[in-house]
């Protein structure tokens, strides 16, 4: 009797134990890719099980109750769902809505995680099928993180959206509470009144069916917020290039007024010296006008916008080694505001530049840029030698012409595509002329 009695209070204990430790693996598999405080192990441990030894000293001293009280067992665990964020929050440092995510998402798992072992004893008990009647609750809890964690950490995770701090998560958190803990605890209440096992089936399909909505639901919240945040980020960026396009051209103008002042000095001083009969200083001059002759020309396309861009980055390519051969139709771009120009363009010869600035063949340190109309479309194309490039390297060139497609092209129904030929990198932006 004795030993009957240990085992019935081991398990009061165990059970309890091992609930907290399903709700809690899922919330910090999400919370395991945050920065920690700067504390020592031990410590954040010790600070989690203060947080939560609460719920588990009430679910200890509650187990094995068959009544089913309704308020209490939402009061219980929304206090559980409350205390998981603070742990989230007080180990990780992060906000409060991102606190918020992880503990409803994790909560939400477990419940789709409890709902697919309600659906299988379900269907078991209807159709009698002894094998789904077999399968323990742990394998199909085992499974369903294993599920979770491939469909939904690792993309939240290669997204970085467990960094988004969200104020949507609230109402996540609400409907987490009112739902998915309130849907559990009426069907374990209708199961003990011996509602008719059908319709504690169907019940239970419409409880994963909201688990799984509402894990979607915070996933497209946190890309939704993350690209309004990245869409201001862009705004900012398009009226800083627009302020650098215009100090730009009017540095350029000087220059090149400038630029012309010395060769009209120059002459007139050779004229005063008596100087423009010697072969020498007129061979000098002559060089000297051709060269401004050939500066200016590089820059003529059509478009003061593009002009400045091209100006400037061939100014760049020449400083370190290299050298940009615009063929450009600038009327074509003509649809384009200035500053998206600037911000296109300047994109595009960006990543190419950088990608050549690695290459170490002289001969291979060119660089061409076309922009060409074809019939109510225009392209822009770019094209350079590349030298080897990790995985991360490419990530980080695909992400930039993403961002690239949302400030620009993505406004004027375009797209932009990037394709390798032998050793070279081919971009490419294609668009309607509005």
């Amino acid at each position: 009797m004795s030993g009957m009695t240990g085992a019935a209070g081991a398990a009061g204990v165990i059970g309890p134990l091992w609930l907290l430790l399903q709700i809690e693996i899922p919330v910090f598999l999400l919370a395991d890719a945050l920065p920690t405080r700067k504390v020592p192990l031990p410590l954040r441990v010790l600070v989690v099980a203060a947080l939560l030894s609460p719920v588990a000293l009430h679910l200890i001293a509650s187990w094995g109750d068959g009544t089913v009280d309704v308020a209490g067992y939402l009061l219980t665990f929304a206090s559980l769902l409350l205390l998981s964020a603070a742990s989230v929050w007080a180990v990780f440092s992060t906000s409060v809505w991102t606190a918020f995510f992880c503990s409803s998402a994790g909560y939400t798992a477990q419940g789709f995680a409890t709902g697919v072992q309600g659906v299988l004893r379900g269907t078991a008990r209807l159709t009698q099928i002894e094998s789904l009647a077999a399968i323990p609750d742990d394998l199909v809890l085992l499974v369903t993180y294993i599920g979770f964690y491939l469909l939904f950490v690792r993309k939240v995770r290669r997204s970085r959206l467990e960094l988004v701090a969200d104020g949507r998560m609230l109402p996540a958190f609400g409907m987490c509470i009112l739902a998915v803990i309130g849907l559990d605890v009426l069907l374990k209440q209708l199961e003990s009144q011996g509602l008719a096992p059908s319709t504690i089936l169907a019940l239970r399909c419409v409880h994963l069916a909201f688990c799984a909505f509402l894990l979607g639901f915070e996933y497209r919240s946190l890309v939704g917020s993350r690209l309004e945040t990245e869409a201001t980020v862009d705004r900012h960026i398009l009226e800083e290039r627009s302020r650098q396009y215009e100090e730009s051209r009017l540095s350029i103008e000087a220059v090149n007024r400038r630029m012309h002042d010395i060769v009209r000095s120059t002459t007139e001083a050779a004229r005063q010296m008596g100087a423009l009969d010697n072969p020498q200083v007129n061979d000098l001059l002559v060089q000297m006008v051709s060269e401004v002759n050939h500066y200016d020309a590089i820059i003529r396309t059509g478009n003061e916008a593009l002009d400045t861009v091209l100006t400037e980055k061939s100014l760049v390519c020449e400083s370190n080694g290299m050298s940009l051969s615009p063929i450009a139709d600038g009327e074509a771009l003509a649809f384009l505001r200035p500053a998206e120009i600037y911000v296109l363009v300047g994109g595009v010869l960006d990543l190419v530049i950088d990608q050549v600035r690695h290459v170490g063949d002289p001969s291979q340190r060119d660089i061409s840029f076309i922009v060409r109309r074809r019939g109510d479309m225009v392209t822009i194309s770019a094209q350079g030698y590349e030298a080897e490039q990790s995985e991360d390297e490419r990530r980080v060139t695909r992400r930039e012409l993403d961002r690239l497609a949302r400030r620009v092209v993505d406004a004027h129904r375009g797209s932009v595509s990037s394709s390798t030929e032998g050793d070279t990198r081919l971009i490419v932006v294609s668009m309607p002329i509005d």
